[in-house]
């Protein structure tokens, strides 16, 4: 995730002093980049295991 997506995602969540550069200095950027990632890859995870579960459980009724 770009530092425009971060700030651009921070404001639409009403997060109005999201400023960049002054509210989080440019040493900390690389520590909410991350932040970010795990975020999105978590999320990913979650929607993954839904799509798993579906499989499995239309596999088990056979409405495959």
């Amino acid at each position: 995730m770009t530092k425009e997506e971060i700030i651009k995602l921070a404001r639409e969540a009403g997060i109005a002093a999201f400023n960049y550069p002054t509210m989080i200095p440019a040493t900390e950027w690389e520590t909410v980049e991350r932040f970010a990632q795990l975020i999105a890859d978590h999320e990913r995870e979650a929607c993954a295991q839904i799509c798993e579960d579906k499989v499995d459980a239309e596999y088990a009724t056979g409405k495959v």
